[in-house]
């Protein structure tokens, strides 16, 4: 994907294949489903798609195995719940907004498990993850100004920056 990117730029590329993952749901899945997000938005991806919306309970696909989905039904009771890989691809999509553009990022301390966006009314949407064990203190230098935060243990997080 980077070659076909830096060679044709101007094309527009859409991340269609999701990992299926195994079905169990859980934040270890939804942490990859993140680094791939990453590694395809930063690689010249202008779209990330998911791809099981919901399965029941026990998570076997239409095709006979076991897969992830961003939202479990439980048939018997009539209910359902979000599973982590929803609220990891929802700290990317309830933020940023129809035409915005990744802003390419920089460390000089090694935290790079960042995206930036910049939305069309020139706020910035920055998703980042700790994959720490332990809280992370991180900054952020935007034009001249830092942004310093305290980011949770194993956790996803994401900062507004109003535009100016």
């Amino acid at each position: 994907m980077p070659y076909l990117h830096r060679h044709h730029p101007d094309l527009t590329i859409y991340q269609t294949e999701q990992e299926c993952g195994d079905g169990r749901n859980d934040w270890r899945l939804a942490r990859h489903a993140w680094h791939l997000m990453r590694h395809f938005f930063s690689h010249g991806a202008t779209a990330d798609m998911y791809w099981n919306m919901s399965l029941l309970r026990g998570g076997v696909s239409r095709w006979g195995w076991a897969q992830n989905s961003l939202v479990t039904v439980d048939a018997e009771t009539r209910t359902y719940t979000f599973n982590h890989e929803h609220y990891m691809l929802k700290h990317v999509s309830h933020f940023v907004a129809s035409g915005a553009r990744r802003i390419p990022t920089l460390s000089y301390n090694g935290h790079d498990n960042q995206l930036v966006f910049q939305n069309p009314d020139g706020s910035l949407v920055i998703v980042v993850q700790n994959d720490l064990a332990e809280d992370a203190d991180v900054s952020f230098l935007i034009e001249g100004q830092a942004l310093s935060v305290t980011l949770p243990a194993d956790s996803l997080s994401t900062l507004v920056v109003p535009g100016e």
